[in-house]
């Protein structure tokens, strides 16, 4: 993560809600506008606290043209709004996830690339797969694990937000395409309040600096418009030595509400332009007994690899063209991007059309370590016995290292791929039209009926083109390093070992995708509401087409690209193998229906069964045959059964499920040596709960999600079947209490997990973890507000994947993995106007 924001009492605003499909989402007009309140400052400090614990009296009125209780609803959705989210301050979107109910979200990457399951549906390859990121309900990208450019990765959360909705379950099946797990919708202000904000952040013990603002309200009579954005730089929580945060972004919004307030015209539009490091596994040691610790001389919970010589290297585009490329760049996301939105009532029928179109680009650039040895070990395997070592960068430079068993003080180094992967165009173009009409009897009850069809276009086009380098194993300012072999003969170029992936021996790791795929989808769906009964049906037909080209290296050849000095390096540029057609379509029906019974007011049983898909992309064209991807490989599908309880009194209330899914999943994990394609069946069966409790000034919320997830079919490594799979928990938990006094908050936040496989084929078990969280607020005035956060204040080596010797337990007790940071603190003042 970037900032060291407090992940804390996001279950306090986790509100279970039921909706429409989010294909619906924002189509309710705006409403009048209102002045903002003079609200008390002790009334502002418990809003949070208090919307969390009325949630299953909760009414949606967004999504939906007959507004259904969630205690009536089979459909469960977790909204979080500004007011929560403000108070939350979290470091990235993966963050915001990490307290909602079933989801699972490893945020330990910063801000972006975050794993992120839910109910049991696997994380094979990374990224968020099952799952689907909107921004006002339409997609930000039509997939969730493009790798190194994860949706995650292209949302950033400021003072905009109005609310965050997750969709989570079979439900989400027929919500949106490619989401068979959870829709996670950002849904912005639009002017219904006069008013604004400004907000700085500064960190404690690190140094990043933020500034946030936003206004909105009434423009002109029947007008109304909401634009904000925010603004960072520093080195973020991690010991780097450059300014790796730098960038933000500006959006906003303009309503005209017309048809007395019936109907509205919205455009809007969003420039972002963001730089953040990107957090990749770092070396760390096995202790003998199954636990992992920081090496010494490597604080984990401190250090990276991104040493200050990567800040100026240089690499071959695809088509042999040289390019400068610096570390600094980490997660570089740019946004260009418009939209609108009509919604208007004719006769009995209400009509909504969306469209988004955005010019997306950026980069991804961070250091990726393949092997940790002694320094003389991977020297040795570099240029051949007897080879010595020298500082390639830093103040040592060329200087050589007389005795390596003693380098960084714990002898060691890091052969480590650097990741540099450049995006020039991810740029989508989406339109969703729906028409809903309600429908009331005397005798039979309120039904509504909604049908629509959503289209994507979605370019997806990468340049990967990685290099090699030798560093110090050293958690602050790491430094490159050059081999010299017996012959007294230079075999590295300034700290580079070749220009492509030999950490991992993968030449094809240099490749170029240019590839566009459209997807069209009808959709329709029945509510019905009877007495204490509620029915819902929805269905959903997607049709997918992939067309353009997939090329990879082949082969190497000698050059020098690392500047005066440089000597000749094994080189791979993706023109040299031969450029794969890329042609093919797919479809799949989906479907979801489920049932609500009210037995008393407070009291209420639900059930759901539902199918949804995933198409695969970019991870399925490694293995492309004659421009054509096999069904099993180019579809999953995603089978769920779930039901439960829904039970509410004054001070408390609980929400039960029981789950059941069975899952298709094919790819391709480029980290994963010992398995880089991968085809399995899995089948997960657990309980998710979610409570909440209030008694005057205090407040407690809590979640937990048990989950027995088992491997029943692999096509490539049958030893599997029956293991659980990688970094799948059986419990995963949070609990939020909370104390309200006069104009003060103060909260903790606690998130855990227990043990898990590292990965597949595996028989490492990384340990589970707890972080502690602190938080506390408050109100000078009504208007303003001092904020402190504190994270992890416990130092937990929170592992969340671990990588080197996760086949089998290392011999050497020397390993890599990737952690949440250390302690870190922050101080944040707000004002409203």
């Amino acid at each position: 993560m970037t900032k060291a924001r407090l992940r804390a009492a996001l279950l306090g605003g986790a509100t279970l809600i039921s909706s429409a499909p989010l294909a619906l989402a924002q189509t309710a007009p705006g409403g009048q506008i209102q002045g903002n309140p003079a609200t008390s400052a002790r009334q502002k400090a418990q809003a949070p606290a208090a919307a969390a614990n009325n949630g299953l009296e909760q009414i949606v009125v967004t999504a939906t043209a007959h507004p259904t209780k969630v205690i009536k609803s089979s459909v469960s959705v977790s909204t979080l709004n500004s007011s929560q989210l403000q108070q939350l301050a979290p470091a990235s979107t993966a963050a915001i996830l990490q307290n909602i109910p079933g989801i699972r979200s490893e945020a330990s990457g910063g801000e972006g690339n975050a794993n992120i399951a839910v109910r049991g549906l696997p994380v094979a390859s990374g990224g968020g797969k099952f799952v689907q990121f909107q921004e006002d309900g339409m997609p930000v990208l039509l997939f969730g694990d493009i790798a190194f450019g994860t949706a995650d990765t292209w949302i950033k959360e400021d003072y905009n937000i109005q609310s965050v909705q997750v969709v989570r379950g079979g439900a989400a099946s027929t919500f949106a395409s490619e989401a068979p797990g959870a829709v996670i919708n950002f849904i912005d202000k639009t002017g219904t309040v006069n008013g604004g904000s400004v907000g700085e952040t500064s960190g404690l013990n690190y140094d990043e600096n933020r500034f946030d603002f936003d206004y909105g309200g009434r423009i002109a009579d029947g007008w109304r418009g909401h634009f904000g954005g925010y603004y960072h730089n520093g080195t973020g929580p991690r010991d780097l030595s450059y300014t790796a945060v730098n960038g933000g972004q500006i959006k906003g919004n303009i309503t005209h509400d017309f048809d007395g307030g019936n109907g509205f015209i919205r455009l809007s539009g969003e420039y972002l332009n963001d730089r953040t490091p990107v957090y990749l596994p770092v070396p760390i040691q096995e202790n003998g007994s199954g636990n992992f610790q920081s090496l010494p001389g490597f604080n984990a919970l401190t250090g990276t690899l991104a040493a200050k010589g990567l800040n100026n290297t240089y690499a071959l585009d695809h088509n042999g063209g040289k390019l400068n490329t610096s570390l600094s760049d980490g997660y570089h996301v740019k946004t260009f991007a418009f939209g609108g939105q009509f919604h208007d009532k004719f006769g009995d029928w209400t009509a909504d059309d969306k469209f988004r179109i955005a010019f997306n680009s950026g980069d991804f650039v961070g250091p990726y370590p393949a092997n940790v040895d002694t320094a003389q070990n991977l020297a040795d395997q570099i240029g051949g016995a007897g080879s010595t070592l020298s500082y390639a960068t830093g103040p040592h430079a060329g200087e050589l290292i007389t005795n390596p068993g003693a380098l960084n003080g714990n002898g060691l180094a890091v052969n480590t791929v650097l990741f540099d992967v450049t995006i020039p165009d991810f740029n989508n173009q989406t339109n969703q039209f729906t028409l809903n009409r309600k429908f009331e009897t005397d005798n039979y009850g309120v039904g509504n009926v909604t049908v629509g069809d959503f289209t994507m276009v979605q370019d997806l086009v990468m340049d990967w083109h990685w290099s090699d380098y030798l560093i110090s194993a050293s958690g602050s300012n790491p430094q490159l390093l050059d081999v010299t072999n017996a012959k007294g003969q230079k075999v590295t170029s300034n700290g580079a070992v070749a220009n492509y992936a030999s950490g991992f021996g993968c030449v094809s790791c240099t490749r170029f995708y240019n590839t566009q795929y459209i997807q069209n989808a009808p959709f329709a769906q029945l509510t019905w509401q009877y007495k204490k009964f509620n029915f819902d049906g929805s269905i959903r037909y997607d049709t997918l087409h992939a067309g353009g080209s997939y090329q990879a290296a082949t082969g190497t050849f000698a050059d020098n690209l690392q500047g005066p000095g440089g000597i000749p390096l094994q080189t791979a540029v993706a023109n040299s193998g031969p450029a794969q057609n890329v042609d093919y379509t797919k479809n799949a029906f989906e479907y979801s229906f489920g049932g609500n019974y009210l037995i008393t007011h407070d009291l209420a049983f639900f059930a759901r069964i539902s199918r949804g898909t995933r198409f695969n992309a970019d991870r399925a064209l490694p293995a492309l045959p004659d421009g054509n991807v096999p069904n099993p490989d180019a579809i999953n599908h995603v089978d769920q059964q779930e039901g439960g309880i829904k039970f509410q009194q004054h001070y408390y209330n609980i929400f039960l499920t029981a789950f059941h899914a069975t899952t298709q999943e094919y790819g391709t994990d480029i980290t994963n040596t010992g398995l880089f394609v991968f085809s399995r069946n899995y089948e997960s069966t657990g309980v998710e709960a979610d409570v909440a409790a209030h008694w005057q000034g205090f407040a407690v919320n809590a979640g937990a999600t048990y989950t027995h997830s088992r491997i029943t079919a692999d096509a490539i490594s049958p030893a599997d079947v029956g293991q659980a799979p990688q970094r799948q928990a059986d419990w995963v938990y949070q609990i939020t209490p909370s104390y309200t006094y006069q104009n003060a908050v103060l909260g903790m936040n606690i998130i855990g997990t227990t043990s898990s496989l590292a990965s597949q084929p595996s028989i490492v078990v990384m340990p589970g973890y707890t972080l502690v969280n602190l938080f506390a607020q408050y109100y000078v005035t009504p208007d303003l507000r001092v904020q402190f956060n504190a994270e992890n204040i416990t130092n937990a080596f929170a592992l969340t994947e671990v990588d080197q010797g996760s086949a089998t337990p290392p011999a050497n007790h020397l390993a890599t993995g990737r952690t949440y940071p250390g302690a870190t603190y922050e101080l944040g003042l707000k004002y409203d106007f």
